[in-house]
């Protein structure tokens, strides 16, 4: 929860200042106070070992460090077998002339993007959309959406190719990092399994960006690469290269 208090001022002066508390609250396993002295420090985990997450120690020494830049500090209530509250207040000068900021504000030199809603008409492609995260998911839809299509979802690499095995598809868009099997090993599995006149067009989604990581897919047998966030005119642009199998099933 966000509360928002102004600083108390005297002689009827207006507040200058704003108060912004953020405060998070869990109902997790909670900390000893012993334990609290360590856990803003580097590389330091505390509680039960059954329960440590996996990671370095940073998260916490560097939100403070962070937080320290701000000109707060990180605050932080436990108890054992209860829970923890995190929180901080931000001190933030109250706005003055905003009327006069917000016209004086030049227009953005951005431009809308173009895209045609009609491209599903154009080219009816059937996707399968290979994607383990259910944010991802949403947004790759809701793109895919605004263009006219639709799209079949696969969580991991083996359901893929259950999907391929028992349907056509034109596109397949694939996560490279997915439990199980991953998207480089489903796109191995999918040359060796299907023709190349009856196989997908295979899209590799990844947030790597890493020097040679568009080799590797390409080598697994990828046929484009997409950057994660992925973007309305980059799916536009390989959706466009796309085509429909004529030996469809």
């Amino acid at each position: 929860p966000t509360t928002n208090n102004q600083q108390p001022t005297t002689n009827n002066q207006q507040p200058t200042t704003n108060i912004i508390r953020f405060q998070i609250e869990d109902t997790g396993i909670g900390m000893t106070s012993e334990q609290l002295e360590k856990i803003f420090l580097p590389f330091e985990q505390v509680g039960n070992e059954r329960y440590k997450a996996e990671g370095t120690g940073l998260g916490l020494a560097i939100s403070q460090k962070l937080i320290q830049m701000m000109g707060t500090k990180l605050n932080v209530t436990s108890q054992a077998g209860v829970g923890s509250i995190f929180g901080m207040d931000l001190h933030l000068p109250v706005a003055t002339n905003l009327t006069k900021t917000m016209k004086t504000e030049q227009p953005s030199n951005s431009q809308p993007v173009q895209f045609d809603t009609e491209l599903a008409q154009k080219l009816p492609l059937r996707i399968l959309l290979a994607e383990d995260n259910k944010v991802n998911q949403k947004v790759a839809l809701h793109l895919l959406k605004r263009l006219g299509y639709s799209a079949d979802i696969a969580q991991n690499g083996q359901e893929v190719l259950v999907a391929l095995r028992r349907q056509s598809y034109d596109v397949v868009l694939m996560d490279v990092q997915m439990p199980e099997m991953d998207g480089l090993e489903a796109s191995r599995r999918i040359c060796q399994e299907w023709p190349k006149c009856q196989r997908p067009r295979i899209i590799a989604m990844t947030a790597n960006a890493m020097e040679g990581d568009r080799e590797k897919c390409l080598a697994a047998g990828m046929n484009d690469y997409i950057s994660k966030p992925i973007r309305l005119e980059s799916i536009v642009q390989a959706l466009s290269q796309c085509s429909v199998l004529k030996n469809a099933l």
